[in-house]
């Protein structure tokens, strides 16, 4: 009986086993690590290791973590500061050490940093009677002259503006729009024509805030005479990109012949774009504005997300073709269906001519939705070859002015001296 028990316990406990290693190998009560690849990859894109003449200075970075936690910086050892939203770095002249954090959801956090300088002493100024670096003779003939004694009139508008450039090639288009979303790719093309006498070679330069999402066959661009060709560009938006329209220009030159197309990437994500539909008019009476004028952009936001009040900020900013912010002015405002704004912006006086845009960023929560428009800056008094040729002959008619004047006033001194030398020999 004794090993009749202790075989049967045997038994219940051999049966246990099995069943609990049964259960060990269920789904049911399975486990799945997700496995971590590191810390996050954290690029700085804005600031770089420059020095800037602008005292703001757009926070531009990629992040590559399929985990991201949280964004953070630090300037020159001070408070960090949380990154929620796109935004701005504003400081005055001098020298910064920025550190740019990111951690993932495992703790991991990694780290990118960049040194760079402010000096807004250093900005050229069109009209200051020196050809500055970052001025030439295209973007100020005032302080550097005319690129060429041969040159021609050529639209660079739907005939809304002409400016002098020389007439040895030429580009199809003036600039490029993209609106574009995180994580996604486009193409656009450039055709470039040679309309000179003789074979040209063209290098070609990306400004530096939009050189990370532009992608084109490098090495120069030879053209035969009468030649064509067309470069295909791609436009790559790396995941995390901050929501932002990054500006700049893609330039060409052969010689001292420079020609640029500017271009506008603006990065939206969709859900945004759900929320507010953001539009920009500029009147054509702004469209072409002179350097100490007032610009004017009509603002249009709606809201197609909601139909409940939301309290929003809208930010308005003018860039340049090198990317830089011209202008920058924010406030607050609640919307329910619509908002139609006119924006008036002060133009500096000083401001180069060329090719700028206008745009509005409309934050709420964390998402931003992005309208913007395009406008030029002229000379305002411009060297055109009719002002030339009427200051010619003014020059020529006052030269001979003062010749006639010269000849006929020396014979009649003359004529008055005979008559005091008879008059005096008749009285002796």
């Amino acid at each position: 009986m004794k090993r009749l028990v202790i075989t049967l316990a045997l038994l219940v406990l051999l049966l246990n086993l099995v069943s609990a290693e049964e259960a060990s190998l269920s789904p049911v009560n399975s486990t799945v690590t997700i496995l971590d690849e590191g810390a996050p990859k954290i690029r700085i894109l804005s600031p770089e290791n420059i020095t800037y003449t602008i005292t703001t200075i757009p926070l531009g970075y990629s992040i590559s973590e399929p985990n991201l936690a949280s964004i953070w910086y630090s300037i020159n050892n001070e408070e960090n500061t949380t990154v929620n939203k796109s935004l701005n770095i504003v400081r005055g002249d001098g020298s910064y050490h920025l550190i740019l954090y990111a951690n993932d959801t495992f703790g991991l956090t990694n780290f990118s940093e960049v040194h760079f300088n402010i000096n807004e002493s250093l900005a050229p100024s069109c009209g200051d009677g020196a050809c500055d670096t970052g001025e030439d003779c295209d973007t100020c003939e005032e302080d550097c002259g005319i690129c060429n004694e041969e040159e021609l009139q050529e639209e660079i508008t739907d005939g809304d503006i002409t400016t002098l450039l020389p007439s040895n090639f030429k580009l199809d288009k003036t600039s490029i729009e993209i609106s574009i979303n995180p994580g996604k790719t486009t193409t656009r093309a450039i055709t470039i024509e040679n309309t000179g006498t003789l074979p040209i070679t063209i290098t070609k330069e990306i400004a530096n805030f939009i050189k990370e999402f532009i992608t084109m066959e490098e090495g120069k661009i030879f053209l035969l005479v009468g030649e064509k060709k067309t470069l295909n560009i791609g436009i790559v938006i790396p995941e995390n990109t901050p929501p932002e329209l990054y500006a700049g220009g893609i330039s060409f030159t052969e010689g001292g012949i420079k020609k640029e197309v500017f271009t506008t990437i603006k990065v939206e994500s969709e859900e945004s774009t759900s929320l507010f539909d953001v539009k920009i008019t500029i009147p054509e009476k702004s469209k072409i504005t002179n350097p100490g004028e007032k610009l004017t952009s009509i603002i249009e936001i709606i809201n197609i997300g909601t139909s409940a009040s939301l309290e929003i900020t809208i930010e308005n900013i003018i860039k340049n073709s090198k990317g830089e912010i011209i202008s920058y002015k924010n406030r607050t405002e609640t919307i329910t269906e619509k908002l139609n704004i006119t924006e008036i912006t002060d133009i500096p006086k000083k401001l180069a001519p060329g090719q700028y845009v206008f745009y509005t960023k409309v934050h709420y929560e964390d998402k931003i939705a992005i309208g913007s428009g395009n406008f030029f800056i002229k000379n305002k008094f411009p060297l055109t070859p009719l002002l030339l040729i009427i200051g010619a002959v003014i020059l020529i008619v006052v030269g001979f002015m003062i010749l006639y004047y010269k000849k006929t006033k020396h014979p009649r001194k003359t004529k008055i001296k005979k008559k005091v030398k008879n008059i005096s020999k008749k009285k002796k």
